[in-house]
């Protein structure tokens, strides 16, 4: 029996990179990944792991839970990500979906979330990316004492650096970078 590779659903994930979508319909994940393919290797990143990826990417579709085993550095997660969602749209302009990727560095603070969906016509992408220069600082040292996502369970904190208490009110804000781009798809 042959089997039919089609999927409402998937998820490409490896340590430090995940990529989901989800689709209103059936898609052939072989046409998915092909143009996603295609995409990786239109951007042809020089120094980067765009071949391993393109491998992975061709030797996953067989399978109904995807692992990739070769991860996306940040740079290239923001060139691939955008992307490869405008290659699916283009490759199923009458299919709606929505999805989620991230690149979460475990060896230093580093985290791109993209967020999309597609409605058949507009390719909405929102980015919001958070590295250790994103957070709250010590208005007297500088020193970071939180990140930027991170909640207080009280209105003061100690910063571990020059040890003072300061009250969080008072702490030194900087945003992450945050983008929403709209991409018509004819």
């Amino acid at each position: 029996m042959e089997r039919i590779n089609v999927s409402e659903a998937w998820r490409l994930h490896q340590c430090d990179t995940t990529f989901e979508m989800r689709f209103s319909e059936n898609v052939d994940m072989n046409k998915a990944f092909e143009a996603m393919k295609a995409a990786v290797e239109e951007i042809n990143y020089e120094n980067g792991y765009a071949d391993i990826w393109l491998q992975d990417l061709g030797d996953c579709c067989d399978k109904d839970h995807f692992e990739i085993l070769s991860k996306l550095w940040t740079e290239e997660f923001a060139m691939y990500i955008p992307a490869m969602c405008k290659a699916v749209a283009t490759a199923f302009p009458n299919v709606s979906f929505n999805g989620y990727a991230c690149y979460d560095s475990l060896k230093c603070y580093c985290v791109d979330d993209y967020e999309f969906s597609f409605n058949g016509s507009c390719l909405h992408i929102e980015e919001t990316f958070a590295d250790d220069e994103c957070g709250y600082f010590c208005p007297d040292c500088g020193y970071q004492v939180a990140f930027y996502n991170e909640e207080f369970d009280s209105d003061e904190i100690e910063c571990d650096d020059c040890e003072e208490t300061i009250k969080v009110a008072d702490l030194k804000y900087v945003p992450p970078f945050h983008e929403v781009k709209d991409i018509i798809i004819k």
